[in-house]
């Protein structure tokens, strides 16, 4: 009988924020089995078990497994992952297996409520990586919740970061995660064009005292308009070119270490926001509206971080404030260096 805890999430899709996630597990709980979409962009080989092979047969690999773990992440990216995860839990229990939903974010619970409501009742523990997903647990009937920070703060336990002293130029990484700012519908020009807008101003007011990167977090296999190829190629020609790609990451290591090397952080990536905070970079967080219950407003606030709300607002307003936050940075490390 096999002592491995089964680990499920979306791992292996080209996120590599989710790949993240599974590196700080496997460093932790090393003997998992891995249920993953394909194969997981780590800096390491590691077997794993195909998604389509595990649902096809369930049992067969429950009856190897001493757990079921769903996590981190977001559970309810949709409806139909949703359905598969009670499936499995229900496949599970079955075979007599503990279910637990490890760190994760309950956003998005609204495309299926009653199923929603039914997962969190039917698994035995809940941990949750922020406080929105925590109010969202309670509402749904789970009042046991736990508050554990996302996985991927783990990969930083043992190390020691602090602030470099400042260079000049100072670096910026951006990244953009809204799906509509890779989407090919007309319908979403307008809001593409405003994006572009704000970060290619951005890149000509400050292009001579800081350096402008787009760091990509997803290398999309499953979703090929989440791609940030395409987000990257938006930047570059709107800013004609002051907004350049970094275009050597293809593992988790690669990620930590381009992030590592920028001094501020802006744009709208959950991961993106972590590894900031874990990193101690500076962090502009953008939303998508004020006050709103989802994963980057709730990580942002839980890290003491004031999101700006990117629409519904002016392009010059939004301009002004992530301007006036820029140069604070600015003046408080020159004057830190002097």
């Amino acid at each position: 009988m096999s002592t491995s805890p089964l680990k499920i999430g979306a791992f292996g899709t080209g996120n590599i924020g989710e790949d993240l996630m599974l590196q700080a597990i496997l460093i932790s709980e090393p003997t998992s089995e891995v249920i993953a979409y394909g194969k997981p962009l780590l800096p390491f080989e590691i077997p794993y078990i195909s998604r389509t092979d595990f649902l096809a047969c369930p049992e067969k690999y429950l009856k190897k497994s001493t757990s079921v773990d769903f996590g981190g992440g977001n559970l309810f990216w949709s409806e139909q992952n949703l359905c598969e995860m009670l499936v499995i839990t229900q496949q599970a229990k079955l075979a007599g297996l503990p279910v637990r939903l490890n760190r994760v974010g309950l956003q998005g619970f609204e495309q299926n409520k009653d199923y929603a409501r039914l997962l969190l009742k039917l698994v035995e523990s809940v941990s949750v990586r922020d406080s929105d997903s925590f109010e969202i647990a309670k509402m749904l009937g789970r009042y046991d919740c736990e508050i554990s920070k996302d996985y991927v703060f783990n990969l930083f336990n043992d190390r020691e970061v602090s602030q470099p002293p400042l260079s000049l130029p100072i670096r910026v990484g951006i990244n953009f995660a809204d799906s509509r700012f890779t989407s090919e519908r007309e319908e979403d020009q307008g809001f593409i064009n405003h994006i572009s807008g704000i970060f290619a101003e951005l890149a000509r007011i400050f292009g001579s005292e800081l350096e402008f990167y787009y760091i990509p977090f997803c290398i999309h296999r499953t979703y090929s308009p989440e791609n940030d190829l395409i987000a990257a190629a938006r930047l570059w020609t709107s800013s004609e070119g002051l907004i350049h790609y970094i275009d050597d990451i293809s593992n988790t290591n690669d990620l930590i270490r381009s992030v590592d090397s920028m001094d501020i952080l802006i744009g709208h990536r959950f991961h993106m926001q972590v590894l900031g905070y874990a990193l101690k970079k500076f962090v502009i967080p953008m939303v998508q509206r004020d006050h709103s219950s989802d994963k980057y407003t709730a990580i942002a606030i839980d890290n003491g971080v004031i999101p700006i709300c990117y629409e519904g607002i002016s392009q010059g307003f939004i301009l002004e404030r992530i301007q006036r936050r820029l140069m604070d940075f600015i003046r408080f490390r020159i004057k830190e260096k002097l």
